[in-house]
């Protein structure tokens, strides 16, 4: 997937979402700088891969189910199509382990429908490698999950590319998340699993969206 010229937004969690920061930063920093979390790195490295604008909309301990429930979900969706992403990376997946996945997965479908309505295609990026037994073993679950949402050819798996980051000095202390180093690494892994994918449909999304619905 070549992202020259596109407008890339990056929906995620704590893995996204920049400390002390708002929901939704407009991102125009280069490479050469230090952060925890990869999906906001993710936003420079799409940018140093030629995207004309790049955007992250997280919150820490966001799940697809949750985004509905305590988010003002409407108007953050409202504002980033507004921006006009023409690429919607959804990086979840942490939060969504141990939920109930029908529903999950319905509150995932709305969060795609509302963003492929706007024009823009989607991405799935699942969660990471978990050495936290719980966590290893419910990731499967969603990634699985992903895939059925956003198509197998359109999702990115982040467990085979952070399987050497498991623990320090690349993990924190909680090993869930990242370490400036081990957001480093995994940054410009995530750009070149990205890259690979398969050229995005020139109109219109792989799914018929179901329409929008900003309540769960």
């Amino acid at each position: 997937m070549d992202v020259k010229g596109q407008r890339v937004l990056i929906f995620g969690d704590s893995l996204t979402a920049r400390s002390g920061a708002p929901v939704q930063v407009d991102i125009t920093e280069g490479t050469d700088r230090r952060s925890s979390s990869p999906g906001d790195l993710l936003a420079s490295q799409l940018l140093a891969a030629g995207a004309a604008a790049a955007r992250i909309n997280a919150r820490v301990g966001r799940s697809a189910w949750n985004f509905w429930q305590r988010e003002e979900a409407a108007k953050l969706i409202a504002a980033d199509l507004a921006w006009q992403p023409t690429i919607v990376f959804v990086m979840l997946g942490t939060n969504d382990i141990g939920l109930n996945l029908t529903k999950d997965r319905q509150a995932l479908e709305r969060i795609r429908d509302a963003y492929a309505a706007g024009g823009a295609q989607l991405v799935g990026i699942g969660p990471p490698a978990f050495s936290v037994e719980r966590l290893a073993e419910g990731s499967p679950g969603v990634v699985a999950m992903h895939r059925k949402v956003f198509g197998p050819d359109r999702v990115v798996d982040a467990r085979p590319l952070t399987q050497d980051l498991l623990e320090a000095p690349g993990r924190a202390g909680d090993h869930v998340h990242f370490t400036a180093a081990g957001a480093a690494a995994l940054a410009p892994r995530l750009a070149a699993a990205i890259a690979g994918l398969p050229a995005a449909p020139r109109k219109g999304a792989p799914w018929k969206p179901l329409g929008i619905g900003f309540g769960l």
